[in-house]
């Protein structure tokens, strides 16, 4: 009997971890035991959502709930009446607002709900108020998935039992990212980065938990050790602006490029331009930017919070730094880019990747966690 399980995101105008967490869990799990449908709670209109344009471009069976409001009634009949009409027979939800109208929905209509639990930003008192409601949400989920043992720390640590937390490492398509056709001087042209030169670069949303600040200042001495040396940021956020006035006072403008987003087809080749991916953050749980670059092959430098150590291992895989120490984070930089053990610690990465974090494995975790809830094809009658 096929399980029919619908994925329940939040839709937002970046394009961020659960957007490419679910994309990953459609291409890694739709087989002959599962059909997968994704609903999408969108907090802005269609074509200003990447993950709506992403689906469509795909062709995956989706519905769009325009979710502007932060929660109305209407958000869960809507729900229920696709449960009932796709017959769906688990939900597996992402992020709070998700929870919230997937946990009522699932009630509703007695069947398991699954939650994945992608980390916590603190990084504005309505940040706090919504993962606090989080926190009290997931207690009553059958099944949370946590991707790094310090998540399922914090989970045991907020009150969820912890018979049904479950760890689940996120995943990466490898061959998607060590299997780039494009030179480095093709790429670089793509995106007119100059073709000649050194490039250190990061992915990320544009906000303070993600320690772009002390990334660019960390920069000023990398430049003064490096003439000529470029720094180039994908990602957007409301921190952008305050960013490039910082730059722009630091003296380093001219050496940054800012690219505000990309399509997430095209980031192996993005990561084809950089000599150094830069991981900068303050708080993380398990990074898929990081997990892509290692899969890349691009020599690795990241802050060792969260689970990130347990990705990434200090002078095996990369160099692991301190969060907000911006002279080891310039030193290891720049060691990096020197260092001929760089290109060593680059192809242990992508083995590691290929061995711990590969969509096959994903897979193989996911089902038989909806598997052991027994969920039943159209259970709501």
């Amino acid at each position: 009997m096929r399980t029919r399980v619908l994925h329940l995101v939040r839709g937002s105008t970046f394009y961020g971890g659960p957007d490419l967490y679910t994309l990953n869990a459609f291409k890694s799990l739709e087989g002959e035991e599962l059909d997968l449908f994704l609903a999408v709670l969108a907090k802005d209109s269609r074509d200003r959502v990447p993950l709506c344009r992403e689906v469509e471009q795909r062709h995956l069976p989706h519905c769009f709930i325009d979710a502007r409001a932060w929660f109305r009634l209407d958000y869960l009949r809507q729900l229920k009446r696709l449960i009932r009409s796709e017959k769906i027979g688990l939900i597996h939800t992402h992020e709070y607002k998700s929870d919230l109208v997937g946990l009522l929905a699932a009630r509703a209509a007695g069947i398991p709900a699954v939650a994945t639990v992608h980390g916590w930003t603190r990084n504005s008192l309505r940040a706090v108020v919504y993962e606090r409601l989080e926190e009290r949400l997931l207690r009553r989920f059958d099944r949370v998935l946590a991707s790094s043992r310090f998540m399922i720390e914090d989970l045991g640590r907020i009150g969820v039992p912890p018979d049904r937390i479950v760890h689940v490492p996120n995943a990466v398509d490898v061959d998607r990212f060590s299997r780039v056709d494009t030179s480095r001087q093709d790429a670089r042209q793509n995106w007119s980065i100059p073709e000649k030169g050194l490039v250190v670069g990061t992915i990320g949303r544009l906000t303070r938990e993600k320690g772009h600040r002390d990334l660019l200042k960390a920069f000023v001495e990398v430049q003064k050790r490096m003439p000529g040396i470029r720094l180039v940021i994908l990602g957007s956020g409301r921190e952008e602006g305050a960013l490039r006035e910082l730059a722009r006072r630091l003296g380093i403008g001219s050496a940054i490029q800012w690219i505000s987003s990309c399509p997430h087809d095209e980031v192996p080749v993005f990561l084809k331009c950089l000599d150094v991916f830069v991981l900068s953050s303050l708080r993380e749980n398990q990074p898929l930017a990081l997990l892509e670059a290692m899969a890349a092959g691009i020599p690795a430098v990241a802050t060792d919070v969260g689970g990130v150590g347990e990705v990434m291992r200090h002078d095996e895989e990369g160099l692991l730094v301190s969060p907000g120490d911006r002279v080891a984070l310039a030193d290891a930089v720049v060691r990096a880019l020197q260092s001929e053990e760089s290109s060593l610690m680059a192809e242990r990465a992508l083995r590691r990747v290929q061995d711990r974090f590969s969509l096959e494995r994903f897979s193989r975790d996911v089902s038989r966690i909806y598997s052991e809830l027994g969920a039943p094809s159209g259970s709501l009658r």
